[in-house]
Formats: C-alpha cells, sequence, structure tokens
C-alpha cells in the first residue's frame, strides 16, 4: 500500500537518474608508512527503489564507503552522486542508521527522536504530528509513542532510528549494519519489518553486512567487495520473491557463489 511519505511504488521509478552513482571511487587514508588505499576504484550504481546489499570482509573498506555516500567524508579521487547531484556533504535525501543504537537521544521519547528532523521544517505543528504518525505506524510503533529509548529493545530502537529517517521523506536509506548486535530471533524479525518498510516506501536501500544470508535474504542484488582495497569482486542479482526461504535450493546456490568469493 502506497503511504503519504512514499513517493514513488516500488519497482516504479520516476525517474532513470540512478538514485546512487558511484563512479571510479578511491579513498586513502595518511598512515605514518605512507597513505593506506581503503577503496580502490569502485563503480556502482542503484536505481530508484532498489535494495542493495554490501558484503564482504573485516577491514574492507565497506564502511568508508557508506561515510562517502552519507557525505561524513570526501572520496580521493572518481564520483558519487545522489539522485545525479554529487555528494559535499550531509544532504536533504539520504539518511543513515548506524548499528549503534545510541544515535537516538535518550532525553527525548520516541515521538520526539522521529520527528527531531522536522524541527525545522516549513510545517504545521498539525503537518508534523501528522508525518510522525505515519512513520512510527510504518515502523509498526504507533502504540510506544510515548516511551523512552531505555524501555524499548535493540530492534525497536533501530526502528525508531529508521522511522526518523522516513519523516524527513529521505529517498535513500544508508544502513551500516544495522542488526549486527541483535540476537538472532530479533535479527529475523527486523529483516521482515524492514522488507515490509521498504516495499511499502520505495525507498532506496543501501545496507552493509558481514552476514551472507542476510545479504541474501534482503536485497534485490548482492555487491561482493574484495578485501582491502575494496573493489567489486562480485554481483549477485537475487529474484527470488518474497518471503526468501534460506533452505531454498536456489537461495543455497547464491550463498554458496557468495562464500566462494568470500574465501571460503
Amino acid at each position: 500500500m502506497k503511504t503519504d511519505i512514499s513517493l514513488m511504488a516500488h519497482g516504479e521509478p520516476r525517474t532513470s537518474t540512478p538514485a546512487i552513482d558511484v563512479r571510479g571511487l578511491r579513498k586513502t587514508y595518511p598512515d605514518p608508512s605512507g597513505e593506506v588505499r581503503a577503496i580502490d576504484g569502485i563503480d556502482l550504481a542503484l536505481g530508484a527503489g532498489e535494495f542493495v546489499c554490501i558484503l564482504g570482509p573485516s577491514g574492507c573498506g565497506k564502511s568508508s564507503l557508506l561515510n562517502i555516500l552519507a557525505g561524513f567524508e570526501n572520496a580521493t579521487e572518481g564520483s558519487a552522486l545522489l539522485g545525479g547531484v554529487p555528494i559535499t556533504g550531509p544532504a536533504h535525501g539520504q539518511g543513515v542508521v548506524f548499528q549503534d543504537t545510541a544515535a537516538l537521544f535518550p532525553w527525548l521519547n520516541v515521538r520526539d527522536n522521529v520527528g527531531f528532523g522536522l524541527r525545522n521544517a516549513a510545517l504545521s505543528r498539525a503537518g508534523r504530528a501528522a508525518k510522525v504518525d505515519e512513520a512510527l505506524r510504518l515502523v509498526g510503533l504507533e502504540g510506544f509513542a510515548r516511551k523512552w529509548p531505555h524501555q524499548l529493545s535493540g530492534g525497536m530502537r533501530q526502528l525508531v532510528s529508521i522511522a526518523r529517517v522516513l519523516v524527513t521523506e529521505s529517498r535513500v536509506l544508508l544502513m551500516d549494519e544495522p542488526f549486527g548486535a541483535l540476537d538472532a530471533l530479533t535479527r529475523q524479525q527486523m529483516h521482515r519489518r524492514l522488507i515490509d518498510i521498504w516495499r511499502a516506501t520505495g525507498v532506496t536501500v543501501l545496507l552493509i553486512t558481514h552476514s551472507v544470508d542476510e545479504a541474501l535474504y534482503l536485497a534485490n542484488r548482492v555487491v561482493v567487495l574484495s578485501p582491502r582495497p575494496a573493489r567489486v569482486a562480485l554481483e549477485i542479482d537475487v529474484p527470488l520473491p518474497f518471503p526468501r526461504e534460506t533452505t531454498d535450493a536456489e537461495f543455497n546456490r547464491l550463498k554458496a557463489l557468495a562464500l566462494r568469493q568470500l574465501g571460503f
């Protein structure tokens, strides 16, 4: 079902311009013994409404890539565009969800955390309230609006972080291992909830993960990076219907491809 927050139906992008377009991206960091190259020539494009998981070994440059796309760091070489516009810093239209749920403000309740990004928006009080209500409904937290972050489970705090992005009508959702600290059962529940949110809103999702199962369960495309410096080593299209079964033969064939590329 389309919502007020959604600007497009899933699978029906309004424009041929990629939501994210990365060309020849390189990133190096200074080091006492010389430069350390984290990213070495990545080309990557995400269509509007696409769900892509970035998979790779620890320290390969996944988070560096996400930080550049979020506008937190500058690339050393190459280009990174959001909706055809160069990324020069954090911008309206993109939102970030981190693994650390401490990003929520502990002195604000759930409703006020979600509405924080609207504090300077040209909206009436009723308009802001309506957007917050819709975001909470989308993530399934409409009954927890007056709770405080410390009263929520880890999974629920991550849903608050997602709602805080959706309420600003961000069209790109960047997620840096958002479920890595959750227990296995909560993680599975969050996977299903995230898929529901993505399909309801049509938001473009780029999710960083170490988990092959997580990547194949969530994404329509999985991009496997090489060990540092990061290069695109393999792209896997995942045409499986939702909900996906991890015991499905095709799921496990794709899993074997990813694991082989990762050296297992």
